[in-house]
Order: structure tokens, then C-alpha cells, then sequence
């Protein structure tokens, strides 16, 4: 499925169509499941997506393009994700 859907505002604070802002829910880093993936050491991560953690979309970093939805499994992973290894 073809995502045709783009984010509000700038790459610096975007608001998700589903009205998340990054000091509501948020947005984390994630592969392109959606899963969320801590950082690397230097405070960067590998690839260039957040998932939206209200609504599951998969945003990508640079243009805010819509490019998928978590999938069940990867929602899972999101809802006990160990935030004390993040």
C-alpha cells in the first residue's frame, strides 16, 4: 500500500496528522516496521524514520512522508519497549 500523506511543519516540529506533537506523545526513532530502536552512542540512530507513538504512522525524517503504519507485531514491541535500556 502506497502512502500519499504528509506531515505538518518543518523537520526541526511536526505535528501528525492524528494531532501528536513531539511534547504530547511523541516520536521516537524506529526501523521501517516501526519498531522503536534506541540510538547509537552518538546520538544517532540508523535510518531515517520516527514512528508517532499515538497513532503508529512512520514518518520519514526528511521530507515527513507518511511511509507505512505499524503492523500488530510492532506495536507490541512499542507498548513494552525497556525504556531503561533506550
Amino acid at each position: 500500500m502506497k502512502f500519499r500523506e504528509k506531515i505538518e511543519g518543518d523537520t526541526d516540529w511536526f505535528k501528525c496528522r492524528c494531532g501528536n506533537e513531539p511534547h504530547s506523545d511523541g516520536f521516537f526513532p524506529c526501523d521501517y516496521d516501526g519498531r522503536i530502536i534506541p540510538p547509537l552512542i552518538d546520538g544517532k540512530w540508523e535510518g531515517h524514520l520516527y514512528v508517532c507513538i499515538r497513532c503508529g504512522r512512520i514518518i520519514e525524517q526528511y521530507t515527513l512522508d507518511v511511509v507505512g503504519v505499524t503492523n500488530e507485531d510492532a506495536a507490541f514491541h512499542n507498548a513494552n519497549f525497556d525504556w531503561e535500556n533506550y
